[in-house]
């Protein structure tokens, strides 16, 4: 006669006992039930079976998230010193403030002021730089490919202001070689024509004094020796004053 197959019911076991109790039973209640069970179980196995289910819950937790942060962060921070600066300068440092703390930024007036002292100081270095970069190009001789007529011609055609030294190096640079003793020179020699010039305009001429008699001849004398003495100085005009006088006499003997 065959045996008849023995039903052996599978008993879990007690790891699986306690993860199939609710999460909401304590400890106690857990030890309790598998009592009842025939299931023999301490409390400390209780909390290291949960704990150990806790932990890939936490970490399945973590990776579905890990993508959301990423899709969620695509917006990017702005620094404090970018907001303050793409604020219209209108505002004041409390409004800037208050505008930054909502939407979730937080500074302080102070930096406010430093952001704002350090922009007005970059823009006016900037301006200050470009309007002397302008100011070079304005400002600097065109120097002419054409060489002048002479070395003279070029001393004279400067203005009398301008230092000997500074016309000797725009001479330089027009390719004229020159000195400052020769600078000095055309400019007296400059200044002696224009007191000749200014001493004949003053000089009358020969047909008034023909008519006067002695007294405009005394007077052009005179006025011909201060311009004499302006130019060369007193002794030297009155010995050149004793030699013409000498001379004429020597001729009227002959």
């Amino acid at each position: 006669m065959p045996r008849a197959k023995k039903t052996s019911t599978k008993t879990p076991s007690k790891s699986d006992f306690i993860r199939s109790q609710p999460a909401t039973l304590s400890a106690a209640e857990v030890v309790a039930k598998g009592k009842a069970d025939g299931v023999t179980i301490l409390p400390g196995l209780v909390y290291e079976v949960r704990r150990k289910a806790k932990a890939p819950a936490k970490r399945k937790a973590k990776k579905t998230a890990a993508p959301k942060s990423a899709t969620t962060s695509t917006k990017t921070t702005v620094s404090k010193s970018d907001f303050i600066r793409s604020q219209p300068a209108a505002l004041s440092a409390a409004e800037v403030v208050a505008k930054a703390k909502a939407e979730g930024i937080k500074l302080d007036r102070v930096l406010v002021y430093k952001v704002r002292i350090l922009a007005k100081a970059k823009g006016k270095s900037s301006k200050a730089v470009a309007a002397m970069k302008t100011a070079v190009s304005v400002t600097k001789p065109s120097v002419s490919t054409k060489p002048p007529k002479s070395k003279a011609a070029f001393v004279r055609g400067l203005p009398a202001s301008t230092p000997a030294k500074e016309v000797v190096k725009q001479a330089k640079a027009a390719g004229i070689k020159l000195g400052v003793s020769y600078v000095y020179n055309i400019r007296g020699a400059a200044k002696t024509a224009a007191k000749k010039k200014r001493a004949a305009a003053t000089t009358p001429t020969a047909k008034p004094l023909a008519k006067t008699g002695g007294s405009s001849v005394s007077s052009r004398a005179e006025n011909l020796l201060k311009a004499v003495a302006a130019e060369i100085g007193l002794g030297p005009a009155i010995e050149l004053l004793h030699a013409e006088r000498a001379r004429v006499h020597s001729l009227l003997r002959e």
